[in-house]
């Protein structure tokens, strides 16, 4: 979860949440808590924000005051059969990392806990405030990993995007509902007198909402929209020379509690982009949900990809190699 993302989603999560924290500038708790089901560590991210009059929207919040001074005490508990089954303990975590762009206040205090959520499971969120006396909550059921079916790295297969043929993906998703979208990473080399780099860009699927028990999905991914999307990515520059490395396909999937905004031309390295202020917080705002993500790397580029990037009409003065 630390590095993970980058979906472009859509808000789709329409969550209740009763505020009961209102007047001046008062302390609104802010938390966030996405289960992996594929990682052994989980985090809770605990901050706060302010309700103000429309007379003071433009009033300026010092950053220090988005801390709470206090710690929270944070627990997660796991359900069965309507049965509490087991209540997790989180600590104040010295990891400082932040994902950039999915939670966007530096302000943030993270708190971590080590197990692994079971798909199909329910579980509970509780942050209690003591500065408030006050606790937030909220339930979420964590997704199903989902299933790559196609692309898949065998020997002598080969991503082929051209301007006549579709590429076929192919997927299952669990047997939740959730949000779901893939993408496809670029990676590629750059060249230019005695500068060498590697660089990526980053085209994605379409996004699919579902809520309907497993089923195998097939999308036709159009080579001349990726086209598009890598000359909108990749800046031209006299005299560099570019060349296709390799391809990866990460597919991601998420709790339909997630609210978020993604738009796949604008070469965002970050999958999550802005989570809105909808929320399943009760008593706070933010959002406790479960995310993961399903990877194939090493795919190779075909000969046809590689022509295309160097001949099309949108790429061609970009320094792509044929060969």
């Amino acid at each position: 979860m630390k590095k993970l993302f980058y979906l472009f989603l859509v808000i789709i999560a329409s969550c209740s949440n009763d505020l009961d924290i209102q007047g001046e500038g008062n302390a609104i708790p802010v938390v966030y808590c996405l289960l992996n089901p594929l990682e052994e560590e989980q985090f809770v991210r605990v901050g706060k924000t302010f309700l103000l009059s429309e007379e003071r929207i433009e009033t300026t919040i010092p950053a220090d005051s988005t801390l709470w001074v206090e710690d929270a005490s944070v627990y997660i508990e796991k359900w069965k059969d309507r049965n509490l089954v087991e209540t997790i303990v989180f600590e104040v975590s010295e990891f400082s990392e932040r994902d950039s762009g999915l939670f966007p206040s530096e302000g943030l205090k993270i708190y971590n806990a080590y197990f692994k959520p079971i798909s199909g499971e329910e579980y509970h969120l509780f942050v209690y405030f003591d500065e408030l006396d006050k606790i937030v909550s909220a339930e979420t059921i964590v997704l199903d990993i989902p299933e790559i079916i196609d692309p898949v790295n065998v020997p002598g297969r080969k991503v082929s995007f051209d301007t006549i043929s579709p590429l076929n993906i192919r997927w299952k998703a669990g047997d939740q509902e959730g949000l779901y979208q893939g993408f496809f990473k670029m990676n590629y080399t750059e060249s230019l007198s005695d500068d060498h780099s590697f660089q990526n860009c980053m085209f994605g699927t379409r996004l699919y909402i579902i809520n309907e028990p497993a089923e195998i999905y097939e999308e036709k991914i159009s080579g001349l929209n990726f086209l598009k999307s890598v000359a909108n990515q990749v800046k031209p520059i006299d005299g560099i020379s570019r060349e296709v490395v390799s391809f990866e396909f990460l597919f991601y999937a998420s709790g339909p509690e997630l609210a978020i905004i993604v738009n796949s031309e604008t070469g965002i390295s970050n999958p999550f982009v802005i989570i809105r202020n909808s929320s399943n917080i009760a008593g706070g705002i933010g959002v406790f949900s479960s995310l993961c993500y399903q990877r194939v790397p090493n795919l190779e580029p075909s000969e046809t990809t590689k022509y295309f990037l160097a001949t099309s009409t949108y790429t061609k003065n970009l320094g792509f190699s044929e060969n």
